[in-house]
């Protein structure tokens, strides 16, 4: 049996580098006042979208997100996160936790 890697789906694809969702999930699993979100990729990052309980410190939470993401190998990372109200749905009623960037992403400046 091999251990789970998440979906295929959910990783992002920076050029020749691939981020697996762990790296957002880790930090925004662990602050107390995030009820849920959702990553969108971006062409230097990640946009995040959260619906909170309480006040977290959203700039704190983006700063360990692009020191995770610098981590992984995206160097000069970009993270923004903001409070939401909620997070809109799929027809089927299911939140997309991670949105992709479709096609290929330059890192070239």
């Amino acid at each position: 049996m091999e251990d789970p890697q998440g979906r295929l789906d959910e990783s992002f694809r920076y050029g020749s580098l691939v981020v697996h969702p762990l790296v957002f999930r880790s930090p925004l699993g662990l602050c107390r006042n995030i009820v849920e979100y959702q990553v969108r990729q971006t062409p230097r990052g990640a946009d995040v979208a959260v619906v909170c309980q309480g006040r977290p410190d959203l700039w704190a939470l983006a700063d360990q997100i692009a020191v995770k993401l610098v981590t992984a190998g995206l160097n000069g990372a970009e993270v923004s996160v903001h409070a939401v109200d909620r997070l809109a749905r799929q027809e089927t009623g299911k939140l997309k936790r991670f949105v992709p960037i479709r096609g290929v992403v330059s890192l070239a400046a």
